[in-house]
């Protein structure tokens, strides 16, 4: 495990799911930008995974955990993703709204 001192401090010391001692937990970075850390924490004890944010800013050093059923690629890809903007969700409600249930060959059950 190559964490430095700084981050050492913040990451959990145990699973919060079943609250495993650390080395039942694997760590592997997902991304890291100007203004963010994220680390995927896994625990071989009880399969659960967790994904940490770390910013830093004038406030101090802020975290926070989202458990997780991505795996730590899925979360890397996911790192490194476009933002959703204010024009896809509308884009989305229109097309929702529009819907009147699935049609075609392919949707078909007999």
């Amino acid at each position: 495990m190559n964490i430095s001192r700084e981050y050492d401090r913040i990451i959990p010391k145990k699973c919060p799911v079943c609250g495993s001692q650390r080395d039942n937990l694997t760590y592997e970075p997902v991304g890291r930008d100007k203004t963010r850390t994220a680390i995927y924490v896994s625990c071989e004890k009880c399969l659960a995974s967790i994904v940490f944010f770390i910013t830093q800013n004038e406030m101090g050093i802020i975290t926070m955990g989202v458990l997780t059923d991505v795996n730590a690629r899925e979360a890397k890809n996911f790192f490194g993703a476009t933002p959703v903007s204010d024009d896809d969700i509308i884009d989305m409600y229109e097309y929702l709204n529009d819907f009147s249930g699935a049609t075609g060959d392919i949707c078909n059950l007999k």
